[in-house]
């Protein structure tokens, strides 16, 4: 069997979240909602960003949004972007 890392499952679960909400959603929101703490849940916001997965939003009514439509986001590339690439032995 094989597991994902924290953080691998974390990163989908914030996707997931963003996804389904369609909307700007700020991080402490979405810490409580997939029940990460919220420095985790920023280390892996960063990653997002940096992915192109996840794009930030300034101001007060700033936060977090996905950059890509949902159907352009496969759960390989998170878990990949996360972890590295895939290999099997």
């Amino acid at each position: 069997m094989i597991g994902l890392t924290r953080e691998a499952d974390g990163a989908l679960r914030i996707v997931w979240l963003l996804g389904k909400t369609g909307d700007v959603t700020d991080a402490g929101s979405i810490a409580e909602s997939v029940a990460v703490s919220p420095k985790f849940t920023l280390k892996i916001l960063r990653q997002l960003l940096q992915g192109g997965v996840v794009r930030a939003v300034r101001g007060k009514r700033g936060g977090y949004a996905l950059a890509l439509p949902p159907s352009d986001i496969t759960v390989r590339r998170i878990v990949e972007m996360i972890d590295g690439p895939i290999a099997i032995n």
